[in-house]
């Protein structure tokens, strides 16, 4: 088959990009086209004739596999009408499970080649790419791990585990947690209501928690991460910026993480539950008395770059620019929407980050004000106290915890 320009130009990417080599063979196991930016070893050490047949007869199929040869080596085989691309070798990062693999091959020369290491959702969207490059298909990233990382048997295992605890739930009596319950805990959170947190939290029901682990302490920590989860989510549609969430949420599995009884775990998780609540709610108040906003898409992107850049010196122009805006219809857009001006949005933002730096960690002001894009000390402690009534010193006094 003619190779086409289209095709040279993204092997040769790809073989930059994976610092290894890519052939194209046909259903004889000839080599039809090859790129290979490696200059230290030849194609015949990269991909040796002795593993072009079992790398390929392995991988009769129709979706792009990922086949683990001589230990930790990869290759990737992507059917191509009636032929096969063969990328690689390389190393897969981490400990990854692959359902591929051949093993007896005789003795190559690849244990002395310096190969590079790669991700597994990196290397994918690469194989992604040959494998669309014929013609739109429907399989994507998900398809592509589930067929080469994902046991056939697990899926079997599951249906067998969910008939066996239903069973048993059902002879013993002992149904899940009410959804109407949870339902009014997350709605809680959503309003920013505290005190509806507390009612929820307290009711009184028939039922329990699933199991999520066989260990007490792996399950008290499975379902933390999830009522963390849902209490995320719950904030970002209560209006807490998605950033802000999130970055909540990560910070908290990673404490829990580290419980070392299930206890903690479980308390961790509720202080997250009241945490986000009061944030919901904090946000609610500062609109409070103003008209319903609409939603508008340009506002939760700019909230969102403002939270993730407040080390930047923000400006209204800036902002305009990075998110592909004109700055006046911005600065408009965000007043009605908001209720307040966006540079006093930025300033805002940036005296609450401020705030967290004083009470968390042991920077000094002047380093305060060059992370937070200030012109000196003495701005960010005359903007500080116009909004707090607190100087720098009486706030770090008062709340720090250093």
């Amino acid at each position: 088959m003619k190779i086409t320009m289209n095709e040279l130009s993204l092997m040769n990417y790809i073989s930059r990009y994976l610092h290894t080599c890519i052939c194209r063979y046909d259903g004889t196991y000839r080599m039809v086209s090859s790129c290979c930016s490696r200059r230290d070893f030849p194609i015949s050490v990269l991909q040796p004739e002795e593993l072009i047949k079992p790398l390929i007869e392995e991988s009769s199929a129709t979706l792009p596999r990922i086949v683990s040869a001589e230990g930790n080596l990869i290759y990737g085989v992507i059917p191509f009408q009636n032929e096969f691309y063969l990328v690689g070798p390389n190393i897969l990062q981490g400990t990854v499970h692959l359902n591929h693999r051949i093993h007896d091959l005789p003795q190559t020369e690849l244990s002395r080649v310096p190969l590079y290491e790669c991700g597994l959702t990196d290397y994918v969207r690469i194989l992604l790419l040959l494998y669309h490059l014929e013609e739109e298909k429907p399989e994507g990233e998900t398809d592509i791990i589930k067929e080469n990382c994902l046991e056939n048997s697990m899926a079997r295992n599951i249906r067998k585990t969910y008939t066996e605890m239903t069973f048993e739930r059902n002879e013993t009596d002992k149904p899940h947690n009410p959804y109407d319950q949870e339902f009014r805990e997350q709605r809680s959170i959503e309003n920013g209501n505290i005190t509806e947190l507390r009612e929820s939290l307290a009711e009184d029901y028939v039922g329990s928690i699933g199991t999520l682990a066989k260990d007490p302490l792996r399950q008290a920590k499975n379902h933390a991460i999830v009522l963390i989860t849902l209490a995320s989510r719950s904030a970002i549609r209560g209006g807490l910026s998605y950033e802000i969430s999130y970055s909540f949420s990560d910070s908290y599995i990673q404490k829990i993480e580290e419980c070392r009884d299930p206890v903690s775990a479980m308390q961790l998780a509720r202080d997250a539950e009241f945490h986000y609540t009061a944030m919901v709610h904090e946000q609610k108040s500062q609109q409070k008395g103003t008209p319903v906003r609409e939603k508008n898409p340009h506002i939760r992107r700019c909230k969102n770059y403002i939270y993730s850049h407040l080390h930047d010196k923000l400006t209204v122009r800036s902002l305009a620019a990075a998110l592909d805006l004109n700055a006046n219809y911005l600065s408009g857009l965000f007043q009605k929407c908001e209720g307040i001006s966006l540079s006093r949005y930025i300033l805002r933002e940036k005296i609450e980050r401020a705030k967290n730096l004083l009470t968390y960690s042991e920077y000094s002001y002047i380093e305060i004000a060059a992370y937070l894009g200030f012109s000196s000390q003495s701005h960010l402690g005359t903007q500080f106290k116009n909004i707090t009534g607190c100087t720098l010193h009486q706030y770090r006094s008062r709340y720090g915890t250093g």
